[in-house]
């Protein structure tokens, strides 16, 4: 049930059965789930500023990994390289109609290539923000610099080649 659902409910005149009911709800998968630590502000601090980080400035044919704290899907994989495959500014909006749910109205500005376990492409869009170069065992890879693309018009001293 949605909170939209549940709200439309409460003003029909179910309200005081349908609170009581969804707090022992509450309280029953509370109980069930393992106790998690608070977050401090540090830590949010730190959460904020590496989403925001990299905001926009991919392009298709880079090669980047989920940021750490920031992976909402069930893949890629933490570490796992993907491929930049198409970015749109501004997004395609969240898939969720649901206002309560963590993908609503979200910007899905990028289309990422993940190998899946049968070896075979599928693309995904996501939101960039919660990306960044991959590492692999050195130093970041980006395959893009001053502003120029693997199909950007740059300078014969600033082209970028392709990732083979």
């Amino acid at each position: 049930m949605t909170c939209q659902s549940m709200s439309g409910l409460v003003a029909g005149g179910m309200g005081g059965r349908l609170q009581m009911l969804a707090a022992q709800v509450a309280e029953e998968v509370a109980a069930r789930l393992p106790k998690r630590e608070k977050g401090t502000w540090e830590q949010m601090r730190n959460l904020a500023d590496g989403y925001l980080r990299n905001a926009g400035v991919f392009k298709p044919g880079d090669i980047i990994m989920w940021k750490q704290g920031m992976k909402n899907a069930d893949v890629p994989e933490y570490g796992e390289p993907v491929a930049v495959l198409e970015v749109k500014p501004g997004g395609r909006g969240g898939q969720s109609g649901d206002p309560c749910s963590v993908h609503f109205d979200e910007p899905l500005d990028i289309r990422v290539g993940v190998i899946m376990p049968s070896g075979a492409m599928q693309a995904f869009w996501f939101d960039s923000r919660r990306f960044e170069w991959y590492m692999g065992d050195s130093e970041p890879i980006p395959t893009t610099t001053s502003g120029c693309g693997v199909d950007a018009e740059c300078a014969p001293e600033e082209k970028v080649e392709p990732i083979a």
